[in-house]
């Protein structure tokens, strides 16, 4: 079992280091050069990519973890493997975190070394960090559990992009009409939080994150019967 593990996590591994690197390159890129020529202050520099960033990278992560494996034909022999599909989804899920996390964590180490405490206040900036962090995780699990079944990478991909303008259009009707959050609060826009603006919500924000990992994870295992 320990063979075939290894042999999976090659696979993923294999197939989805591109996306690490590229994500990687375009924000090191995007902080090297707005640092050293400071088209905009250190702090807002840092806002502007990192909230992409959140927004983009679940969408590259979730497009192709299942509907790749639907394109080529192979899901099938993937979930026929003599391991538990939990354990093939948790390989792909930690696969498509990674993509979602090393390269805005690369980009704040650069921030670092490069600004240093030029103007990015610590406690803000890793603030902003952990916040955009948990967007970008929690979009890329609402993206696998509502792209599961899409039989391509294309539609997988149309399928994110549609959650992240219905988050948009959600929350601001909301605050337009309402002035305040009646459901948005639920969205993982909603984990956009700047100091002293932390309230209770985030609870119900991480345990409907965890629901829909645990959907989209017994929907996997459940894949092999519901496509020839």
């Amino acid at each position: 079992m320990s063979k075939i593990l290894r042999s999976l996590i090659w696979k993923e591994w294999h197939e989805q280091r591109w996306k690490i690197a590229f994500g990687t390159l375009l924000l090191l890129s995007y902080f090297g050069i707005g640092l050293q020529t400071r088209i905009l202050p250190d702090f807002d520099l840092m806002i502007g990519g990192l909230f992409f960033s959140a927004v983009v990278l679940p969408i590259f992560a979730s497009m192709d973890l299942v509907a790749a494996e639907y394109a080529d034909g192979s899901l099938k022999n993937l979930l026929n493997l003599p391991i538990s599909p939990w354990i093939t989804f948790t390989v792909k899920i930690v696969m498509g975190t990674l993509t979602c996390i090393v390269p805005p964590t690369a980009s704040m180490i650069l921030t670092w070394l490069i600004a240093g405490q030029r103007e990015v206040i610590s406690n803000a900036g890793m603030t902003v960090y952990i916040a955009t962090t948990a967007i970008s995780f929690s979009s890329f699990i609402w993206m696998i559990w509502a792209s599961l079944y899409q039989p391509s990478e294309a539609r997988s991909a149309l399928v994110g992009i549609g959650l992240v303008v219905m988050w948009f259009a959600l929350i601001a009707i909301e605050f337009s009409v309402f002035h305040h959050s009646i459901i948005g609060f639920l969205t993982p826009l909603s984990f956009w939080i700047l100091p002293g603006q932390l309230d209770s919500t985030w609870r119900w924000r991480i345990i409907l994150v965890a629901v829909l990992l645990w959907r989209a994870g017994t929907g996997f295992a459940k894949l092999s019967r519901k496509r020839p």
